[in-house]
């Protein structure tokens, strides 16, 4: 500490005696005789005991009299109205001020002293009235000096004590040893702690004021271990644990490898604006509306991203780009049914035109609804999520002519389809457009909770039969799929549909269905006989709930 004069040398003893920064000015110098605790303007100059002229900020709490500043306040006192020689009466000043106010303040101006210091880290706001008697008596003891006037202690708001609950099983699991509630107990009330109330295996503590870092349960566990001794705790000769490598599911990892895969398939990454029109929705839309839109046709928040993809396609039509395979990773807005506000993150995709240049290999082909659906089912399977596991529905929406929806439980996971004529006529385009759409939340939900297993390769050959099924133009395949693992769970490993077809030799209102059907057993090598024997049974159930016939 270094030796200032008598009276500071005082208040700085107390200061390390009690923790509590005091401050001594020359009482001549306080101007009208006043005390005010204030904030001035920026750029105000302010001269400190260090004889440096500084410029305040408008966030500096400063301590000042009538007419000027005197110090700032928890950090640094003025030039001006510090004790000197000269002095003949003081004003002691102890104060508790806001730890984040002083730590700002002291870092703005680059200082770092003993009283900020103790400030910063928070100091006790029920010993200052007992600081500045102390500092008080010591300097009428010491100096010789009189007490001129009594305490004047201006607290508005007693400061409320910190209160937390304590578990003795939580100490004894973090230290890994079962310590006596009575021990704690004494430990606790010899560190200050007032007990407020104690339950089985726990209590409620009240925190020391002059304790400002104790804020949670695990610092009263360290409180408790240190003076329990971590050197009575032993360490035991064999110790067990269970790792269980869980990593968080990586989203912007998992993003760019669903937006390379597209990008091998010939998409093209776009980023469409959230704002949208009020005419892409219907009166019963819960559109996000803006306090002040730039324009009407940019008034609302985009509900879909559907808009903003069939106006990209728009733009690149009227350019004669008419092939296009479009991603977007994109958010949609609307309001909830409480009111609240919904954000939610997709993925689309759109196809429109043809799937590759026409050259002298082989002739131009138009995109249709199955080579999206590849991509999508691509996208998926390589995620981890396998599409045939997924339960599949119709898609029915105002804005497509035909869809399909593929649900993972009762959650709807992706859905596909082809724009209707009509909203693609609202969007002034004349050729096929075709969509799909992944909830990334729900995509990101069933990866992270999904638990990867390795599966061998199988070690006996599988058989293969296939069925020409003649059906009823209204049947669609996915019965056929579930049907067959309906029958048959154990041995059955793919379906797959390889050919279509309607015309010549196909009654009027029929349709032609090939499809493969794939067994293998994981522990021995199949016979026709057991292949024979599912198949006679899912014939059977094909002609009976589909009305099925064999060509």
């Amino acid at each position: 500490m270094n030796p200032i004069n008598n009276v500071v040398d005082i208040a700085n003893y107390v200061m390390y005696e009690t923790g509590q920064p005091l401050h001594v000015f020359d009482a001549d110098e306080i101007q009208g005789n006043k005390v005010v605790i204030k904030k001035l303007d920026s750029g105000t100059p302010f001269k400190t005991l260090d004889e440096q002229d500084r410029k305040l900020d408008r966030k500096d709490l400063m301590i000042c009299n009538a007419e000027n500043a005197m110090c700032i306040a928890g950090v640094f006192g003025g030039f001006t109205s510090g004790v000197k020689e000269s002095t003949k009466n003081i004003f002691i000043e102890s104060a508790y001020f806001s730890p984040a106010g002083i730590r700002k303040t002291a870092r703005r101006h680059g200082l770092s002293t003993d009283a900020s210091y103790r400030y910063e880290r928070g100091a006790n706001p029920e010993v200052t009235v007992f600081a500045l008697k102390r500092t008080a008596m010591l300097i009428k003891e010491l100096t010789g000096a009189m007490i001129s006037s009594d305490v004047v202690d201006v607290y508005p708001e007693k400061q409320k004590r910190t209160e937390i609950s304590f578990r003795l099983d939580y100490l004894n699991r973090i230290a890994g040893k079962v310590i006596n509630g009575d021990k704690v107990t004494n430990i606790l009330t010899s560190l200050g702690f007032e007990i407020l109330g104690m339950r089985e295996q726990s209590y409620d503590l009240s925190v020391p004021p002059y304790r400002a870092e104790v804020t949670r349960e695990i610092d009263v566990v360290e409180e408790v271990l240190r003076i329990y001794g971590y050197n009575n705790i032993e360490i035991p000769e064999r110790m067990q644990s269970a790792i269980t490598p869980r990593p968080a599911l990586d989203e912007m990892a998992l993003k760019n490898r669903i937006a390379s895969l597209l990008a091998a398939r010939g998409f093209k990454e776009v980023m469409n604006n959230s704002l949208s029109s009020e005419k892409y929705g219907s009166e019963k839309s819960n559109f996000v509306k803006l306090m002040n839109p730039l324009s009407n046709e940019l008034s609302v928040l985009r509900m879909s991203l559907n808009p903003g993809g069939l106006e990209t396609i728009r733009f690149n039509l009227n350019r004669k780009s008419e092939d296009l395979k479009l991603v977007e990773f994109g958010k949609t807005y609307e309001h909830g049914e409480n009111g609240d506000f919904i954000e939610s993150s997709k993925v689309a995709l759109w196809c429109t035109g043809h799937t590759s240049n026409e050259s002298w290999r082989k002739t131009q082909k138009e995109t249709d609804f199955y080579d999206l659906k590849e991509s999508l089912e691509l996208v998926l399977n390589t995620v981890g999520i396998k599409t045939e596991k997924l339960k599949k529905t119709v898609f029915e929406e105002s804005f497509a002519e035909f869809g399909m929806e593929y649900y993972f439980g009762k959650k709807s996971t992706a859905r596909i389809w082809k724009f209707s004529d009509e909203t693609l006529s609202k969007s002034d385009i004349d050729q096929d457009v075709y969509g799909a759409e992944i909830d990334w939340a729900q995509l990101v939900n069933i990866l992270s909770e999904m638990h990867t297993k390795f599966t061998p390769l199988p070690k006996f050959p599988s058989m293969r039969r296939d069925l020409a099924l003649l059906l009823d133009e209204s049947v669609q395949y996915v019965e056929i799929e579930r049907i067959a693992k309906d029958v048959e769970r154990n041995i059955l490993r793919t379906v797959n549909l390889f050919d279509v077809y309607k015309g010549k030799g196909i009654d009027p209102g029929k349709k032609s269905y090939a499809v493969s059907f794939e067994f293998r057993d994981d522990k021995k090598t199949l016979t026709d006989i057991q292949v024979d024997k599912v198949m006679g049974k899912l014939i059977t159930r094909l002609k009976k709930d589909l009305s099925a016939e064999l060509r």
